[in-house]
């Protein structure tokens, strides 16, 4: 050390400075710590040059470590392997480690959405004609009156009984092309999309599948390919079908799945038992063949064109008469599935594929559409036609008008809405027999009562003969129109906003004798 070293402290004593301690300055952090109080108290009494916690070492070397001049001055680091260092409270390295803070996510309502757009079309729902004239009879034929809303759930959970329109909108001008299955109806938006459930669900349409047996595939297998997510038995490798029964599986079961994934999935067992457990399966063989019917009435219809452009019709009809019985054309040949595939992908597919400005598809072939986008509009029109009214509403709405049926509110003019098959109509009861007098007062005094609670009142000795009689006249004002008979057996008189009550046993949400769609 030398002598400036040996004078400092006395100068520094000398003018009342007040040195740091020299044992502390390359201690640890946590040693130099002093109670928050104190700290701040000695910080602010010593001049600003002191306030250095680096120590005197520091104002010679510079502003690396203590013999930064040897080192290469280089910067002083603000973290080490166990983690950056802090100073001040709870900084020592002995606690939680320090680390690097990123940056405070933003809250989930402030992160932007990437949902798609909705698609520009437009997607009504309509009574099948059917469904749709076995519900008016049923109301035709009770008598009674039924909520609409219930009537329009019956409906909604058949899809047999449902329609669904679909067509692009008028201010539209980047509306997607519209494309329909021809056999059973199924919506989509490419052609492609109908192509693949052709050769996915309707194959067998076309074509008769018989089972054959024969020999056990011949060949040296080491081992058979398994599906990962069905179990199925995929073949050998080295077995031609294998990479048929791939495509087949992609193409019937996992059309969701690249190659690539999918074969991601398949295992390879190398059990011998395994491997002549395939070769047992693969005795029995599906061979497909083309329908006659089909055949002929192609046939037929090609001939008739071909006639119609040559003026030959006449001739044609002449000759097929005094010409002798047609012998049935010979079958088609038996072909393995990947070539039938190819058939029909040639011959059949493109007749099948049918497009046009707006699609009528059964609801049922709805849900196998193919286009993510397309069915989800579908549900979320489905499911909000069972929260309030919507265009299968109004559409059976207008239905039960056009047949003659009378819709009506109870309670007022928001309350709900029923449906009956003729209007209701006033009955002066000054001249009525007594037994209707009897009946219409009790029920002006008592609205929405039950039918059984009025025949209870009117025949209190419980004469069976009575209240038959006495129930044949409630049917007889029922039929005329002259009392309203709801669907849970409650009786109002006619009125502009008839009274309705609905049961507990029996309330409007769970009718169990509504009209079956």
């Amino acid at each position: 050390m030398s002598g400036d070293d040996h004078r400092q402290p006395d100068e520094a004593e000398a003018t009342g400075e007040q040195l740091p301690d020299l044992t502390l300055v390359f201690a640890p952090s946590w040693a130099r710590q002093a109670p928050d109080a104190t700290r701040h108290v000695a910080e602010a009494a010593q001049p600003e040059e002191r306030r250095d916690r680096r120590g005197p070492g520091a104002a010679r070397h510079g502003a690396g470590w203590p013999g930064g001049e040897d080192r290469g001055a280089r910067p002083r680091r603000d973290f080490d392997s166990r983690g950056p260092r802090r100073e001040g409270p709870g900084g020592d390295r002995r606690g939680q480690r320090p680390a690097f803070r990123p940056a405070a996510r933003p809250e989930p309502d402030a992160t932007p959405r990437h949902e798609s757009a909705p698609l520009p079309i437009e997607i009504k729902l309509l009574p099948e004609q059917k469904a749709l004239n076995a519900i008016i009879r049923r109301i035709q034929t009770s008598r009674r009156a039924y909520p609409m809303r219930e009537v329009v759930r019956l409906f909604l959970a058949n899809d047999a009984a449902m329609l669904v329109r679909i067509e692009p909108l008028k201010e539209a001008a980047d509306a997607p092309p519209l494309f329909q299955c021809r056999v059973c109806g199924m919506p989509a938006l490419s052609e492609e999309e109908v192509r693949e459930h052709l050769l996915r669900r309707h194959l067998e349409d076309f074509y008769d599948v018989e089972e054959v047996e024969g020999d056990a595939p011949g060949g040296n297998f080491a081992c058979v390919a398994r599906c990962g997510l069905s179990g199925e038995l995929l073949g050998p490798p080295n077995h031609h079908s294998f990479g048929l029964r791939v495509q087949e599986m992609l193409r019937t079961r996992y059309s969701h799945l690249s190659e690539e994934e999918y074969r991601g999935r398949i295992e390879m067992v190398r059990d011998p038992a395994v491997v002549e457990q395939w070769r047992e399966a693969n005795k029995r063989r599906k061979l497909y063949r083309r329908k006659t019917a089909g055949t002929e009435e192609t046939a037929a219809a090609d001939e008739t064109g071909e006639a119609a452009e040559t003026g030959e019709a006449a001739e044609t009809g002449e000759a097929a008469a005094n010409a002798a019985p047609a012998t049935p054309p010979a079958p088609a040949p038996a072909i393995e599935r990947h070539a039938a595939e190819l058939q029909f992908a040639r011959e059949f597919v493109p007749q099948q594929i049918g497009s046009a400005r707006h699609l009528v598809c059964p609801a049922a072939a709805t849900q196998q559409a193919p286009n993510r986008r397309l069915a989800a509009a579908i549900r979320n029109v489905r499911a909000d036609e069972g929260r309030r009214p919507g265009s299968l509403f109004f559409a059976l709405r207008g239905a039960f008008r056009h047949r003659g049926l009378h819709l009506f509110r109870t309670g007022d003019a928001r309350g709900p809405e029923f449906v009956m098959a003729h209007a209701p109509v006033s009955l002066d009861a000054t001249h009525a027999v007594s037994e209707v007098r009897q009946v219409i007062g009790f029920i002006a005094e008592n609205p929405s009562c039950a039918r059984q609670t009025l025949i209870a009142a009117l025949t209190p000795g419980g004469d069976v003969a009575a209240q038959a009689h006495l129930s044949s006249q409630i049917n007889w004002l029922v039929e005329k129109g002259h009392l309203i008979e709801f669907f849970n057996g409650t009786l109002s008189l006619p009125a502009e906003f008839p009274a309705f009550k609905a049961t507990p046993a029996r309330s409007a949400e769970t009718v169990s004798d509504a009209p079956e769609a």
